[in-house]
């Protein structure tokens, strides 16, 4: 489908299972999706999406990743990770802080004294809040100095997940761990190539789980007594049109909302069902991941790449590598768990 054939399909038949993206697009195709902004299917639509998005700061990460909301401190966080930048906004505020690790930095959650527990490159560490000062605490992968954590999220019990990759992104090298809140780490999902998005039900019986090349999310049988997982199966079949998952976060109605890589989009997904709900057409191709925040959970948080794009691509893609907000987006996200260690046990 060209841009003529987009156009169509968003003036004369604006209600569709899904925004299709051309990976080639061009500044007039851009302009027509940025118009259509929310894609829904008519049996499952419920609530509509107030606004469309909006640029948050100036910034442009070569490789945004891992936004995280502090409901505690009304601020989001967010990853530039091949620069090893953690960002921090402040809406109330309109103010912006950087705290630089000098380390590729995967993923942050937030500890309960207001630290962040991180996978940096190095392994697992401590920053705190205020200095930005490393606390490392393990680094399961030192024997592969080739691979690097790209993803993590605590889970329901307040154990923190990570996943690693290679750098080379060469197939199966990478590993899912899960460390607990003593500081054990253990290997949960080995073989995995590009070891992405985390998200629990809100009954804590379920885990999800993306390993982007496999354009699937799987979902397990989750133990929030034991962190055990089990019985996998498939929940969300991504076609490749779409792009690949990437990041994913969960709402209060337990559906997925997963970010695109080269779809162009993110999109929100019933796991129950595999069934694509609805999408929000973004102006960068490399959408990475995406969290709830705000006062009651109603913003949607999107972050986004550059990293790889051509200087042809970028003339078309300049808000790529922007953090984007959806403000008051008609559905509420889960509050983030923190990571549950005490200081004696690390």
């Amino acid at each position: 489908m060209g841009g003529g054939d987009f156009k169509s399909v968003l003036l004369h038949n604006p209600i569709n299972s899904y925004i299709f993206r051309n990976r080639r697009l061009t500044k007039t195709t851009l302009f027509w999706q940025s118009l259509a902004k929310i894609v829904r299917n008519p049996d499952t639509m419920t609530k509509p999406l107030a606004q469309p998005y909006k640029v948050v700061t100036s910034n442009r990460c070569l490789l945004g990743e891992g936004p995280v909301w502090d409901s505690q401190r009304q601020v989001i966080y967010w990853l530039d990770i091949l620069n090893g930048i953690i960002h921090e906004h402040s809406p109330s505020k309109n103010s912006h802080r950087q705290i630089p690790l000098n380390d590729m930095v995967g993923a942050v959650a937030l500890c309960k004294n207001g630290d962040f527990i991180a996978a940096m490159k190095s392994g697992l560490a401590i920053v705190e809040q205020d200095s930005g000062a490393v606390k490392p605490l393990v680094d399961p992968e030192s024997h592969l100095p080739g691979n690097r954590f790209n993803e993590g999220k605590c889970d329901p019990a307040g154990r923190f997940w990570a996943g690693t990759m290679a750098l080379s992104e060469v197939e199966g090298a990478g590993n899912l761990y899960m460390l607990d809140t003593d500081g054990a780490c253990s290997l949960k999902i080995p073989g995995v190539s590009i070891s992405n998005g985390l998200a629990w039900a809100s009954d804590h019986k379920t885990m999800y789980y993306i390993d982007s090349p496999t354009r699937k999310v799987v979902a397990y049988d989750y133990s929030q007594a034991t962190g055990g997982i089990s019985n996998q199966r498939v929940a969300i079949s991504i076609p490749e049109e779409e792009g690949s998952p990437d990041g994913m976060t969960i709402d209060s109605e337990g559906m997925l909302w997963i970010g695109h890589w080269d779809g162009w989009q993110v999109a929100r997904w019933n796991p129950l069902t595999g069934q694509k709900l609805l999408s929000i057409g973004m102006p960068a191709a490399r959408i990475t991941s995406c969290t709830f925040g705000g006062e009651t959970l109603q913003d949607l948080y999107i972050t986004s790449a550059r990293v790889g794009l051509t200087d042809e691509q970028l003339e078309e893609q300049p808000l790529a590598g922007s953090l984007f907000v959806v403000e008051n987006c008609g559905f509420k996200g889960m509050e983030a768990v923190k990571f549950g260690y005490s200081e004696a046990s690390l």
